[in-house]
C-alpha cells in the first residue's frame, strides 16, 4: 500500500510538472523526455524488486528511410552506465546480446563498444553506445553477419514473406517480427527481442500510440501503416491458429520495424541502439564488410577517443522536422532539417504544419497521454511561428541573410575572376605569339649580322689582296730610287747653261705611283 501510494504521488508530480513545464522556456524535447525519463526512474526507485517495476529498455533506432541509423532519445535506467559488451556483463539483458553476438553471430568487435548514458538536449541522459578504445577513420568498429540481421534478407525458416492482398514484404516481416517476439525464449532472435522498446515505452511518446481525438487536425501517418498490418495478421491467423500475438503486439513490431530498421538490410542487432546528432556531430557510419555483403558494419567517419558515444545518421537533413517526429516521436531543432523556406527565409506555407497551428491546437482537448503531450509540445516549438515553420529558429535570421549576402558577394567575385582569368589567358596568348616573334626576329637579325660581318671580311681580304704590289715592282722602284738620289748628290758643272726643264720626278713615291 505504501509503495502504490507513493507511485500514485509520483505520477501526480510528473503530470503538475508537465504542466508547469509546458508554459516555460525549455525546448520540448528536453521537457517530454526529461519528465518521462524521471518519473520512469522513481518508479522502478519504489518498486525494485515487485512485480510493478517498468521495463525500460528503450534503445535508439536507426532511420527507416536511409541505410543510415536513427533513433529515438532512449531510456534505459535497467543498464549499468559504461558497461561493455561482454559475455560476463552485470545487467543480464545486456550479457544475453553480447554473447549471443560473439558466440552465435560471430560478430566483430562486440567488445569494443559499451552501453552507456551520454548527455544529449543540455541536460538529458540518454542511453546509447560508445567506443571502448580509440579508432582510426575509416576502421571498422562493429561488424554482424548477414545470418543475425533480421531482414527478408535471410532465408530462415518462417520468415517467408509471401506478398499478397495485405501482406507486402515490410509489413509481412513485421508480422514475422511479432511472431518471433511472441516465442519468447524459443526464437533465434530472443536475445536481441528482449532488448527491444515494450509497448509501455512507446505509448509513453512515440506518435503512432496517439490517439485521434487527443489531436484532432493531426494526420498522423502512423493510422495508414498500422491498419494494413493488422489485416495482414488477420489473415496469417487463418492459417496459423495457434500463433498467439494481439493487435497490439502488431502494433508494436510496425513501430519496432519502422523505427529501426537501416535500409535494405532492416534491423542489425546492436548497431540500431546508435544515437544521433546534427550532422557535423556524427562519427559512425553504415557500410557493408565486403563486395558480398557478409556483414553490416559500422564505421568510423573519422577518429574516434576512447569513451566517445557513437552517432549515426537517422536521415535528419533529408527529413522535415514533422516526418522526423512522427518517425521517431522526436526531432531535432528545426535548422538541422531539411529545409522547406522560401527565398526570403520568413514567409512559407503552412502545409508542413498542416492541423499543428496554434489555432489548431486551441481546439485540442488537454492532453491526457505521453504522445499528445508531446505532439503538442512539438507543434509549439516548430510550428508556432513563421519562423519555426521555415524550419529555422529567428535567431539565425539574420545570420543567414548575412550568409546570403556573403554568398552573392563571392559569387560576384568569381565571376569577375573567371573575367579576370579569360582576359589573362588572352594576354598570356598574345604574349606567347610576341615572343615567338622576337625569337624569330632574333635569329633574322644574328642572321643579318653574320651576313654582314662576312661580306666585310672578304671585302677586306679582296681589298689588301689587290692593292698590295708586287716584290719585282718593288725592287725595281728602289733601284731607280737609288740611282735618282745619286745623282742629285752631284754638282752642277761650273758653265753649264741654265734650262726651264724641271728635275726628273722621283721614281719611287711619287705620284704616279700612288695614282696606280
Amino acid at each position: 500500500e505504501v509503495q502504490h501510494g507513493l507511485i500514485h504521488c509520483v505520477v501526480r508530480l510528473a503530470v503538475e510538472l508537465e504542466v508547469l513545464l509546458s508554459s516555460s522556456n525549455q525546448s520540448w524535447f528536453d521537457m517530454t523526455i526529461s519528465i518521462h525519463g524521471k518519473l520512469w526512474l522513481a518508479t522502478l526507485t519504489l518498486t525494485a524488486g515487485t512485480p510493478a517495476a517498468v521495463s525500460a529498455s528503450a534503445s535508439s533506432s536507426p532511420s527507416s528511410s536511409s541505410s543510415s541509423s536513427s533513433s529515438s532519445s532512449s531510456r534505459d535506467p535497467q543498464a549499468p552506465p559504461r558497461e561493455r559488451c561482454r559475455r560476463d556483463a552485470k545487467d543480464e539483458k545486456w550479457a544475453n546480446l553480447c554473447t549471443w553476438l560473439l558466440d552465435t553471430c560471430g560478430a566483430i568487435g562486440v567488445e569494443d563498444i559499451f552501453s552507456g548514458s551520454f548527455t544529449h538536449g543540455g541536460n538529458l541522459s540518454v542511453r546509447g553506445l560508445g567506443a571502448a578504445r580509440s579508432f582510426d577513420a575509416g576502421e571498422n568498429l562493429l561488424c554482424v553477419p548477414r545470418k543475425c540481421w533480421f531482414t527478408n534478407l535471410v532465408e530462415e525458416p518462417g520468415l517467408q514473406t509471401n506478398q499478397t492482398k495485405y501482406c507486402g514484404a515490410d509489413i509481412a516481416l513485421a508480422v514475422q517480427l511479432a511472431v518471433e517476439t511472441a516465442k519468447g525464449e524459443a526464437s533465434f532472435w530472443a536475445p536481441y527481442l528482449n532488448m527491444l522498446p515494450k509497448l509501455s515505452e512507446y505509448s509513453a511518446f512515440h506518435p503512432s500510440f496517439l490517439h485521434g481525438k487527443e489531436a484532432p487536425t493531426f494526420k498522423n501517418s502512423w493510422k495508414n501503416w498500422v491498419e494494413p498490418a493488422l489485416d495482414c495478421l488477420d489473415q496469417w491467423k487463418d492459417t496459423h491458429p495457434d500463433v498467439q500475438v494481439s493487435y497490439d503486439d502488431m502494433h508494436v513490431a510496425v513501430t519496432q520495424l519502422y523505427t529501426r530498421r537501416f535500409g535494405d538490410v532492416d534491423m542489425v542487432p546492436l548497431a540500431d541502439m546508435s544515437n544521433t546528432k546534427r550532422d557535423a556531430e556524427l562519427n559512425v557510419g553504415a557500410e557493408y564488410l565486403d563486395s558480398q555483403s557478409s556483414a553490416f558494419c559500422l564505421q568510423a567517419k573519422r577518429a574516434i577517443e576512447a569513451g566517445e558515444e557513437l552517432l549515426v545518421d537517422y536521415g535528419s537533413s533529408g527529413h522535415d522536422s514533422v516526418t522526423m517526429f512522427v518517425l521517431y516521436g522526436f526531432a531535432l531543432p528545426s535548422q538541422y532539417h531539411l529545409g522547406v523556406a522560401k527565398p526570403d527565409g520568413v514567409t512559407v506555407g503552412e502545409g508542413l504544419c498542416e492541423g499543428l497551428m496554434p489555432k489548431d491546437i486551441a481546439t485540442w482537448p488537454p492532453p491526457k497521454t505521453g504522445p499528445a503531450s508531446n505532439l503538442r509540445n512539438f507543434a509549439k516549438s516548430h510550428c508556432a511561428t513563421p519562423e519555426a515553420r521555415a524550419g529555422r529558429d529567428s535567431r539565425f535570421l539574420t545570420l543567414e541573410q548575412e550568409l546570403r549576402d556573403t554568398r552573392t558577394a563571392l559569387m560576384s567575385t568569381a565571376d569577375d575572376l573567371k573575367r579576370a582569368n579569360q582576359e589573362l589567358k588572352g594576354v598570356r596568348i598574345e604574349l606567347a605569339d610576341a615572343l615567338d616573334d622576337a625569337k624569330r626576329l632574333r635569329t633574322l637579325a644574328a642572321a643579318g649580322v653574320g651576313a654582314v660581318l662576312c661580306i666585310a671580311w672578304f671585302g677586306a681580304m679582296f681589298y689588301f689582296s689587290t692593292s698590295r704590289p708586287n716584290e719585282t715592282q718593288v725592287e725595281s722602284a728602289g733601284a731607280e730610287r737609288t740611282s735618282a738620289s745619286s745623282q742629285a748628290k752631284k754638282p752642277a758643272a761650273k758653265d753649264a747653261p741654265t734650262t726651264d726643264v724641271p728635275a726628273q720626278a722621283p721614281p719611287y713615291g711619287g705620284p704616279e705611283l700612288r695614282k696606280r
